[in-house]
């Protein structure tokens, strides 16, 4: 036999008990609902350790009762306490049922849980933003996106500015020192022809020097030979 679910998925309404109790009622001779059930039924109880009390016709037909019956009864009128209690409950909060619901998650309520269940949903639904605050957030999302893409590409179009900045310095210094070199190897070209035409001046300096000395020893030898 399988076990009852909640036909909203949360807690039993008292009709449903009440059709799963009819089942399970036995009158007189083991039968199912009968007068006996239904005039017999509402009067058992259990007091607060949990014993079978009676009154009204319950304890003057005791004597009628199929085994089981009285616990039966007790439960049943447990229950539709219970889920008085909790339809009450639930009627004057006036819940969300489908948050109610995912509050749950499966769980079924009972006059015990309904009020801390009740308040669980309402703070929840109270935190949601509502559809205005949705909107906002949302374009405040599609602003921020924009922004962070603007700024994406302000930084990359800085980052090529400095990339671009890096490569003309470099050339510029590339260029530098290319010129650099040229003079440099021009002032060694000009060294060496000036100190070339300096040795040639030596030279020639160095054999005029000659040719007016041994000119100068000719004419002495001369008049000595005169």
């Amino acid at each position: 036999m399988s076990t009852p679910v909640p036909a909203n998925g949360i807690f039993f309404t008292e009709k449903e008990l009440e059709a799963q109790y009819n089942k399970r009622l036995k009158g007189p001779g083991g039968g199912g609902r009968n007068w006996y059930t239904d005039r017999i039924k509402g009067g058992i109880s259990r007091d607060v350790e949990g014993n079978i009390q009676r009154e009204g016709p319950a304890w003057w037909l005791q004597g009628f009762e199929e085994e089981g019956f009285a616990e039966t009864a007790a439960d049943r009128r447990e229950d539709i306490d219970d889920a008085r209690a909790v339809q009450r409950a639930v009627k004057e909060s006036n819940v969300d049922l489908d948050k109610l619901q995912e509050t749950a998650k499966g769980r079924t309520l009972t006059d015990d849980n309904v009020g801390n269940f009740i308040r669980t949903t309402n703070k929840k639904i109270a935190d949601e933003p509502t559809a205005m605050q949705k909107a906002q957030i949302a374009e405040s999302k599609a602003r921020t996106s924009l922004a962070e893409s603007e700024l994406a590409e302000v930084r990359a179009q800085a980052a090529n500015t400095l990339e671009l900045a890096r490569l003309t310095r470099a050339d510029n210094m590339e260029a530098r020192a290319a010129d650099l070199e040229f003079r440099r190897d021009q002032m060694m070209l000009e060294d060496k022809r000036y100190n070339e035409r300096l040795e040639r001046e030596f030279l020639q300096n160095r054999r005029a020097s000659m040719m007016a000395m041994m000119q100068g020893l000719a004419s002495l030898g001369a008049a000595f030979a005169a």
